[in-house]
């Protein structure tokens, strides 16, 4: 800052300064103050006289490879937001041969489905990412890199760490979208950082819902979510962290997945990388969410056709009697029917017995395993009544 009548500079930082941009002026005890940004390029160099201006020229067509050779020798060393990525990458996933060598952020963004559900617990490296974004004396290409990469970890990590973390990169996403609006950047770069940072609450409250509230809190959305970091969120709480252990539990899921698919719009030609990842990442989840509503659907009803099961035990120390079966209400099983205990007087029959009534009097080279797992699957008929 400098005033309008003086030489002199004077430094002000903080977020209170941060709307001012070249060409702004400010009162500071009576004296006006000309907006001078230290860190954007010098354009007097191309009205200079002589020969300050051609070599001026000249470093400015010379300054971009440069600065991209450096970024990458800065990766090879260990020292980029490339690297520091993989490296968390590496970390999270050490069976994984795709992660053994640095990638690049467009390799990523290619191979997002290799970055599903993950807990992080290198922290270091997060927050080295967001000290990239925060840092003004990197590039800021090398800036925009690292906080893309935060994008990616902000739809990947589990609710619990995301709650940690948004409130370490909302300041810093804020900051760099402000300057590249001062800068010129385009906005379809910015608008996936604009969206987190204006959507900070609703993925707040995503994060810190418990799992059982999440289909809730996504039905009283009531479609209105278009972002798809949100939408992306609401599936990845539905499909991730959400169990289905009763019936109104499915109910539940079922309504939430249709508000999701309701809001989902055919996707539209976009030249921003990380949206096009996002687009095929939020149709593939909702299409595994409804891949898994199909199946728990499937295992609800076997349950309850079980737990209402009578039949007359055919032989062994009950027989005659009458069975109802109370197995299966395992709250904690996505699927009833692989128990082998599905049925508890599965242990009153016997395999090769003689006895006319014993379904299993039908030769003694039969495996009583495998009968009972086909007794299982015909009993998978709701409706149906052995006697």
């Amino acid at each position: 800052m400098s005033p309008a009548h003086d030489d002199s500079i004077v430094e002000l930082g903080g977020p209170t300064f941060e709307w001012l941009g070249p060409g702004g002026r400010l009162t500071i005890d009576d004296v006006e103050y000309e907006y001078a940004d230290s860190d954007a390029d010098d354009d007097s160099i191309d009205d200079a006289v002589g020969p300050g201006r051609t070599f001026g020229k000249l470093v400015k067509r010379v300054a971009a490879p440069v600065e991209m050779f450096l970024s990458f020798c800065s990766d090879l060393l260990g020292n980029g937001p490339n690297a520091t990525f993989t490296r968390l990458m590496r970390r999270q996933f050490p069976w994984s041969i795709r992660s053994r060598r640095t990638r690049n952020l467009s390799w990523w963004l290619g191979n997002w489905l290799y970055v599903t559900s993950m807990v992080s617990e290198d922290n270091d490296e997060i927050w080295r990412l967001i000290q990239f974004v925060i840092d003004r004396r990197y590039n800021f290409s090398v800036r925009l890199t690292a906080a893309y990469y935060l994008l990616i970890l902000l739809q990947s990590l589990r609710s619990f760490q995301l709650s940690h973390i948004l409130p370490l990169v909302h300041n810093p996403l804020l900051r760099l979208c402000q300057e590249g609006f001062r800068r010129g950047i385009n906005s379809s770069i910015l608008q996936p950082l604009e969206e987190v940072v204006t959507l900070n609450e609703d993925l707040k409250r995503i994060a810190n819902c418990g799992l059982e509230e999440t289909p809730g809190i996504v039905i009283g959305s009531s479609g209105s979510a278009t972002s798809l970091q949100l939408l992306h969120r609401q599936l990845f709480g539905l499909y991730y962290e959400h169990h289905i252990r009763t019936r109104s539990d499915l109910e539940a899921m079922e309504h939430a997945q249709q508000v999701i698919h309701s809001s989902l719009c055919r996707p539209t030609p976009t030249t921003n990388p990380f949206t096009s990842a996002l687009t095929r990442r939020v149709w593939l989840d909702d299409r595994w969410l409804e891949s898994r509503i199909d199946e728990d659907t499937r295992a609800i009803r076997m349950k309850e056709f079980l737990e209402h099961l009578q039949y007359v035990i055919p032989c062994g120390p009950g027989y005659g009697s009458r069975y109802t079966s109370e197995a299966c209400n395992d709250p904690g099983m996505s699927c009833w029917g692989y128990r082998a205990n599905a049925l508890d007087s599965m242990q009153n029959l016997c395999p090769g017995c003689k006895h006319p009534r014993c379904p299993l009097s039908i030769g003694d080279d039969r495996d009583a395993r495998s009968i009972t797992s086909s007794l299982l699957i015909s009993l998978s008929t709701p409706g149906r009544t052995l006697t």
